[in-house]
């Protein structure tokens, strides 16, 4: 209950929430950054130096910020250039133009949506434990109809643990064109591929990764949400002696 106390007012303070926003932005534009220039090795990607230099100049926008809505729309442009060439990276047969969802139309966009969506459990379960309320965000707009801090928290893993690991499984064709079903509604994984998914899934949660300095995503998604907690707690000085300096 102290923890909810805690999190209800902070949040709402705004020199906190931005600092928060700032911290979870400036998170996702370093995955992106550093996906694209891991293969960059590998693959051929066009303008890659001007995509490269995009990112940059907007993490560095990051830091100049001072209202969480323009982070917003920095967190939107950063998205949109990074998506631009993810298609790049993917090796034939996969073709990939840019994020679309709701419904995904190809298969590239649906294991990425499916993807974030085990990523989603396993955040909010993190925040859980943690006795936190999973509405209250500091980056995504708060409201009662969707767990804004799980979205805010996700940001921070989305490139380093699923997209690479989405990558992996179509470069790899470890996931094939067969394994999707495509109509109307939209494209989706099959019944049988489903239950591949979740069986590599769970294999790849559970496997060592040097780049994760050799302990599992599972457990790192554990360990950098408490980073971020321990990060945001850290805050309370700085905001408390903020308000008195204010209130005198």
């Amino acid at each position: 209950m102290q923890r909810l106390l805690w999190q209800a007012e902070r949040f709402q303070n705004q020199e906190f929430a931005l600092a928060g926003a700032k911290y979870i932005v400036r998170r996702k534009i370093k995955g992106h950054i550093s996906l694209l220039s891991q293969y960059k090795k590998s693959k051929g990607i066009p303008h890659f130096e001007s995509v490269q230099k995009m990112l940059k100049a907007l993490l560095k926008r990051v830091e100049r910020t001072q209202k969480v809505d323009r982070l917003r729309g920095i967190e939107g442009l950063a998205s949109r250039t990074y998506f631009s060439v993810l298609g790049h990276v993917l090796s034939e047969p996969w073709e990939f133009s840019g994020r679309k969802r709701h419904p995904s139309p190809d298969p590239v966009n649906a294991i990425l949506s499916y993807g974030y969506a085990f990523l989603e459990r396993e955040v909010r379960a993190c925040l859980l434990t943690a006795g936190l309320d999973v509405r209250i965000g500091v980056l995504h707009s708060t409201n009662n109809r969707k767990d804004s801090f799980v979205y805010d928290v996700m940001d921070i893993f989305r490139q380093d643990i699923i997209d690479r690991f989405v990558l992996k499984l179509l470069n790899r064709h470890m996931i094939g064109p067969e394994d999707f079903d495509i109509s109307e509604r939209g494209c989706f994984l099959s019944k049988e591929a489903n239950k591949k998914w979740v069986e590599l899934y769970e294999t790849y949660m559970t496997t060592e990764l040097s780049r994760l300095g050799n302990i599992t995503p599972r457990k790192w998604i554990q360990r950098e949400t408490q980073a971020f907690m321990s990060y945001l707690k850290s805050l309370d000085e700085t905001v408390v002696t903020t308000e008195c300096a204010n209130i005198s």
